[in-house]
Parts: structure tokens; sequence; C-alpha cells
């Protein structure tokens, strides 16, 4: 838990919890995910993909 009292999971974790379900990370990023009180509050964005998934052409 960050010093904000905010859950604050490493990539690590999240790479690992996205294979159990059977998902394929495709995209694990930094970015701006909300303002608090005026200030950018850093994140992830993760764009992950059913495995085995058949994309339409």
């Amino acid at each position: 838990m960050g010093v904000d009292g905010r859950y604050a999971q490493a990539d690590g974790h999240l790479e690992g919890a996205a294979a159990e379900a059977g998902l394929d990370r495709l995209v694990l990023a930094p970015a701006i995910i909300r303002r608090e009180q005026g200030r950018a509050v850093e994140g992830r964005v993760a764009v992950l993909r059913r495995r085995n998934h058949a994309c339409a052409p």
C-alpha cells in the first residue's frame, strides 16, 4: 500500500495475475491516471487480451 493509502501493485504482480486469468499483456505503460488536488497522479495503463483469442481482420 502506498503512503497515500491506495493500493500499488508491482508490474510483476499485475502480469502474474493476468497470466493466471488466461490473459496476455499487450501494453503496460506509465500514465497519468487522474488528478488529485490539482496534481497529476501517476499509474499504469494495461491492455490485455484473452489468450488464444482470434482477432477479426
